[in-house]
C-alpha cells in the first residue's frame, strides 16, 4: 500500500472538507437499517451510513436532492486492504474501513455550501455517503477467502442511501424531482459506475419520474503505464493492475453495464470500472469533472509533482490523453446536448467539496456555474456544453 500513500492524505483533505468553508448546516449521521439493508456494511462488517442535511420546508429547492459519494482510494489485494486498517483487522480504527470511529456530525462545503453565490444547490436536500467499503462504491461481495475476509458492499450502501432518501425524505414523492448523483475521487468513480443503474433502483423503490443527473468529480482514470523514467522512478503498479484486482475481489460485474460488457469481455471485463473505457457507454446525463493534470493520477504514476523534463513530458502526454478523451464525450448520440465535461488544466483532484468548486474557472466559468447550466438552473435553457481548457504546458489553466 506504500505506493498509494503519496496522494491519499492530501486528497482526503478535500474529501472531508478541510479546505472548504463550513456549510452552516451540519450533516447528521444516519446509520443504515439492518432489517431493510443487511448488506449495507463497511469492510469490517460494521453498519454503513449516510450524513443527511434535508432542505427546510420553505426552501426554494425542495425538489432537488444531492447524493454525494465520499472518496478515499481503494484496495486491490490482501496487503493493500490490510493497510486500510493499519494492519489491525480485528481492531480497525480507520474511517475508510469501519464506521465505529465516525463522528455524529460533519460540516461540508463546496457543492454543499449554503451560500447562493457559492453553490447552485445551496438549499437542496443534501446527502453525503461515507465511504468505508474499500471498493469505490462498486462491489457486492461478502467475506470469503477471495476477499481475504473483508466485506465489499459498495453497491449496497448506495442502494441503502437511495432507499432512505425515498422512504424518509420524500425523493420521488412528487412530480419534478431531480437527483444529482455524484462524488469525488473514489466516490466519483463510484458515481460513474452506478449512474446508469440509479433510475432502475429508484423505480423499484416506487420513486418514479425522478430526473437523475450525474456529477462525478475526478473519475476519469487513464490507462497509462507509470513513469519509470521519473526521478526517482515511480514504484506504483499501475491503475490497470489495481482495477483488475478490485474488480475480481469485490465482484463488480453487476455494475459493468450491458453496453460496456458487450465490448469488454472475459479478461478485459475490468475495463468497465476504469473511466477511459467506461464513460463512452454511459447513457444517463452527466457533468464529469476531469483535471488534465490530475494530482492523484500523476502523483501515483510519477511518484510526486512533475518537475524534471522527463516528468513534465509524461504529464503533457497524460494531459493530451485526458483532453482528447474528454472532448469525445458523451459517447451515445442520445446524450449530445444532455451531458458534458468540465476539464481544467490544473494540478488538482476532487475539489468539488472545496472552495475551488466556485473559485477555479475555465474561460470565466466555475464548476458551480457549469453545474447550474447542466441542471437548467441558470435560466439559459440551452443545450449542455463542455468546458475544456486548451492551453499547453503543465498546470497552464488561467483560472487555476
Amino acid at each position: 500500500m506504500a505506493e498509494r500513500m503519496f496522494v491519499l492524505l492530501p486528497v482526503l483533505a478535500f474529501i472531508h472538507g478541510a479546505c472548504s468553508q463550513s456549510t452552516d448546516q451540519p450533516f447528521i449521521l444516519e446509520s443504515f437499517d439492518v432489517s431493510t439493508d443487511p448488506h449495507a456494511v463497511c469492510m469490517d462488517g460494521s453498519r454503513g451510513g449516510v450524513y443527511t442535511a434535508p432542505a427546510s420546508s420553505d426552501s426554494s429547492q425542495l425538489k432537488y436532492y444531492v447524493l454525494y459519494l465520499e472518496g478515499g482510494g481503494w484496495c486491490y489485494d490482501e496487503k493493500s486492504c490490510l493497510a486500510r486498517c493499519a494492519g489491525k483487522p480485528d481492531n480497525c480504527q480507520s474511517p475508510l474501513a469501519t464506521s465505529k470511529v465516525w463522528e455524529g456530525k460533519q460540516d461540508l462545503g463546496g457543492i454543499f455550501s449554503t451560500h447562493p453565490d457559492e453553490s447552485p444547490l445551496h438549499s437542496a436536500n443534501k446527502f453525503y455517503l461515507r465511504y468505508c467499503t474499500g471498493d469505490a462504491h462498486m462491489g457486492s461481495a461478502g467475506p470469503t477467502n477471495t476477499t481475504h475476509g473483508w466485506h465489499f458492499r459498495g453497491q449496497h450502501t448506495v442502494e441503502a442511501s437511495l432507499r432512505l432518501m425515498v422512504t424518509k425524505y420524500g425523493l420521488g414523492s412528487a412530480p419534478g424531482h431531480t437527483l444529482v448523483f455524484g462524488g469525488g475521487s473514489a466516490g466519483g468513480r463510484g458515481a460513474m459506475v452506478n449512474l446508469d443503474f440509479v433510475p432502475g433502483i429508484l423505480d423499484a423503490l416506487g420513486a418514479h419520474g425522478v430526473r437523475t443527473m450525474g456529477f462525478p468529480d475526478s473519475p476519469y482514470w487513464i490507462d497509462e503505464s507509470p513513469d519509470r523514467g521519473a526521478t526517482p522512478p515511480s514504484t506504483f503498479v499501475g491503475f490497470n493492475v489495481t482495477t483488475q484486482g478490485i474488480f475480481r475481489m469485490a465482484n463488480i460485474t453487476g455494475r459493468a453495464s450491458a453496453a460496456c460488457s458487450a465490448v469488454y469481455r472475459g479478461d478485459e471485463a475490468w475495463k468497465c470500472a476504469l473511466g477511459q473505457y467506461r464513460f463512452p457507454f454511459i447513457s444517463t446525463p452527466y457533468l464529469m469533472v476531469a483535471s488534465q493534470n490530475d494530482a492523484f493520477q500523476l502523483g501515483e504514476n510519477v511518484g510526486h509533482r512533475p518537475v524534471t523534463a522527463q516528468e513534465l513530458a509524461y504529464a503533457a502526454t497524460f494531459a493530451d490523453l485526458t483532453r482528447s478523451g474528454a472532448s469525445a464525450l458523451p459517447g451515445p448520440a442520445s446524450l449530445r446536448g444532455l451531458a458534458g465535461v468540465y476539464s481544467m488544466a490544473c494540478f488538482s483532484h476532487s475539489t468539488s467539496l472545496s472552495s475551488k468548486f466556485y473559485t477555479v474557472t475555465i474561460n470565466g466559468t466555475s464548476m458551480g456555474q457549469a453545474l447550474a447550466r447542466f441542471l437548467g438552473m441558470d435560466g439559459s435553457h440551452g443545450a449542455m456544453k463542455s468546458y475544456i481548457d486548451t492551453c499547453t504546458g503543465f498546470a497552464c489553466g488561467s483560472g487555476c
